[in-house]
């Protein structure tokens, strides 16, 4: 098995429609202004943590391929280092949803609107790149093509 415990899957898939969700509440802010407020901060606490566990489960997977000797496509550090930038930017927005109301810790509208359009075309870059790497390259998939044939390399 390469994925630990096939969490990686079913958590990127989750981040990408939560990040969706996240981003359209700071690109378009009438919609989040009819969720209260409690209700917000649950929400993005809970965005957060699928975000970190998704992360910590592709660098776990990244390792356990690594121990079984499969070689890894450069594409993977590629993948690695624009889902954690899309993360760092979603916990910036994230964290400022969490902290207590203070003028000191607000961005301006534009730039909310700005980090959040970014993180999601970050986070979009992400999963296309996974996605080639998992249905092109074949990479962590070793547990379900045990005993099948390689597949010839792409045209």
């Amino acid at each position: 098995m390469s994925s630990p415990f096939l969490l990686h899957p079913m958590l990127v898939h989750m981040v990408l429609s939560l990040g969706l969700l996240a981003a359209a509440g700071e690109i378009f802010p009438r919609l989040r202004e009819r969720i209260s407020t409690p209700l917000l901060r649950g929400l993005w606490a809970g965005t957060l943590s699928v975000f970190l566990l998704a992360a910590l489960a592709g660098i776990l997977s990244l390792d356990r391929i690594k121990e079984q000797k499969i070689p890894i496509p450069g594409e993977a550090s590629l993948h690695r280092l624009i889902a954690l930038s899309a993360i760092g930017i979603f916990f910036i927005l994230g964290l400022l949803r969490l902290l207590p109301e203070r003028r000191s810790f607000s961005l301006p509208l534009a730039l909310r609107r700005i980090l959040a359009l970014s993180a999601l075309v970050l986070l979009l870059s992400a999963a296309a790149l996974g996605g080639h790497l998992v249905y092109d390259d074949r990479l962590g998939t070793a547990f379900m093509t045990q005993g099948l044939p390689p597949l010839p390399p792409p045209p």
